[in-house]
């Protein structure tokens, strides 16, 4: 396969100032978006050319969610060539990166996740995405046109069975999802409010 997977300390630092240490990640592995899960609520951000974050919540006072370590459950980082995962554990935080080697084209398929948001907002790099009656509402940096959705990409990268393994579990040579990772952003046909 070639990808390059990598485990990654995130420890104290991370814990002391989650911002600064996402953005010296997102700088070493050239990454331009952050989707984030906290307990209270979701926080998009993106990176831009010299690698400051912008958060959404800075820019759309109805998607306000501080980015804390408290309450950060995980966050990604990711782009077109490879994504970074941290997630919560019971003592701390752990953290791997995926990324797609250059020149090379890694066994995988690309699916598109279409995301809460049937009315939206340009606001900036943001678009202030609107779902039904509850209100739902999150702000990815990304343009929705007129008529469109807005959709995750998604990367399942493929793995196979091994056929000359002498476990018989084995030997079936199927193939199965060893991982998925977070691309870009992508616009499909759909109605609006």
């Amino acid at each position: 396969m070639s990808l390059q997977v990598n485990t990654l300390k995130a420890g104290d630092e991370f814990a002391a100032n989650p911002c600064a240490w996402l953005v010296e990640q997102a700088r070493n592995l050239k990454l331009h978006y952050l989707l984030a899960h906290a307990d209270d609520g979701v926080i998009w951000g993106k990176f831009d050319d010299q690698y400051n974050l912008k958060l959404s919540g800075e820019v759309i006072n109805a998607v306000q969610v501080e980015l804390r370590a408290e309450t950060l459950q995980q966050a990604r980082i990711f782009d077109k060539h490879g994504e970074l995962l941290i997630w919560k554990i019971a003592n701390g935080f752990s953290a791997r990166s995926v990324i797609d080697a250059e020149n090379a084209e890694p066994d995988c398929m690309d699916e598109n996740l279409i995301l809460w948001g049937t009315k939206a907002e340009r606001h900036g790099v943001f678009s202030l995405l609107i779902e039904g009656e509850q209100g739902l509402l999150h702000a990815p940096p990304a343009a929705v046109d007129k008529g469109k959705r807005l959709a995750l990409i998604v990367r399942h990268y493929i793995g196979y069975d091994d056929e000359n393994s002498d476990d018989a579990l084995q030997k079936e040579g199927q193939a199965y999802v060893i991982l998925s990772r977070l691309v870009d952003f992508t616009q499909v046909q759909g109605e609006k409010e």
